[in-house]
């Protein structure tokens, strides 16, 4: 009967452990696709090279995307954006918005020194006029992911030793008898 708890709570033990990884290899991918999608803002000029604009910003090694927005799509998106309140656009002759680009950065370079390296050599290209992002939302998402990735490092590195104290007094229970 002994035999059979031991390896009842040897099995319970382990496969508590392998949740344990699967949750905390879940947060980092959580993480990671997180990072990913935040973005960087390009507004260019409106005499801009957009093809070599977007050829010099797909080199920075911090990089991971570039997309260009013509300035049609983005007053479709804007007006989508209003809603009911569309009706707005209907006083202007022209469309005001500028061409643009949205660049992801790398999420193992997502920090705010990176987002800030990225925007200063972006925002010296010829052609671009202006360069934004969302520092505030970035400064509190990247502290939130930091959060849960400690808080799920430090949870897994205390059940995995949990696990091996147990499996190890198991097996010390084992070889007393």
């Amino acid at each position: 009967m002994k035999t059979r708890l031991s390896i009842f709570t040897s099995i319970i033990s382990l496969l508590i452990l392998v949740a344990t990884i699967f949750v905390v290899f879940n947060i980092f991918s959580f993480s990671s696709r997180l990072k990913e999608r935040v973005e960087i803002a390009v507004y260019l000029k409106s005499s801009a090279d957009t093809v070599a604009i977007k050829n010099e910003i797909a080199a920075i090694r911090e990089v991971k995307r570039v997309r260009f927005i013509s300035k049609e799509e983005a007053l479709k998106a804007f007006k989508r954006g209003m809603g009911k309140d569309e009706d707005i656009f209907s006083v202007l002759q022209t469309n005001p918005l500028p061409d643009s680009f949205r660049v992801r950065i790398k999420p193992e370079l997502c920090t705010i020194g990176g987002f800030e390296k990225v925007c200063a050599e972006i925002k010296s290209l010829s052609g671009v006029d202006d360069v934004s992002y969302e520092k505030e939302f970035l400064n509190k998402l990247l502290r939130v992911l930091k959060i849960m990735e400690l808080a799920g490092l430090t949870g897994g590195g205390i059940i995995a030793g949990f696990t091996i104290l147990v499996l190890f007094t198991i097996r010390r229970l084992k070889v007393d008898r």
